[in-house]
């Protein structure tokens, strides 16, 4: 065998070339396609916001849990809940108290709610590092003292949420 055949002579390798290439292409293609038909691909642009939360509880009376954006991302009222396995009240205005008016287990940031004196905003715009908004136990003493409260984000366009932050009572 001459070497210099093995230069000239190269058959074989545009068809192994071509046939890799084209399984490659096949390959990538598919997964492609199974990521948007089974859903992978709406969650790319929705991830839930970054942000520090903390919470502080006064068990006095029917008891305030105080939310208070530390840090992070701003929190869009329509976007976020508050979810919790006890009744409460949102306190109007980011203000403590015990307003009275219908008790909830779930409500928007961006809802109005009665205080007893008319229709008030729970939280006035976004919510953004140092702001903080209440919520009452409906009752006394407090059913939040066994409750677990959730702050979730409702990705828009979907019913997808994601529990942004959770705290339990002293009794939960």
């Amino acid at each position: 065998m001459h070497v210099r055949a093995l230069f000239d002579e190269d058959h074989a390798v545009s068809p192994v070339v071509g046939v890799i290439l084209m399984v490659a292409i096949t390959i990538i293609l598919a997964a492609t396609a199974a990521s948007f038909v089974l859903g992978f691909g709406d969650q790319l642009g929705e991830t839930p916001p970054q942000t520090s939360i903390e919470f502080d509880y006064d068990p006095a009376g029917n008891g305030n849990l105080t939310v208070t954006h530390v840090g992070g991302d701003t929190l869009t009222p329509a976007r976020i809940a508050v979810v919790s396995t006890g009744d409460f009240h949102p306190a109007p205005g980011n203000a403590s108290g015990s307003p009275s008016g219908p008790s909830y287990t779930e409500l928007r940031l961006d809802s109005g709610v009665d205080d007893g004196t008319g229709i008030a905003p729970w939280v006035d715009g976004e919510v953004t590092a140092g702001n903080a908004f209440t919520i009452v136990g409906a009752s006394s003493p407090s059913p939040l003292d066994s409750a677990t409260v959730r702050v979730v984000y409702n990705s828009p366009g979907s019913e997808r949420t994601t529990v942004v932050v959770t705290w339990d009572g002293p009794s939960a």
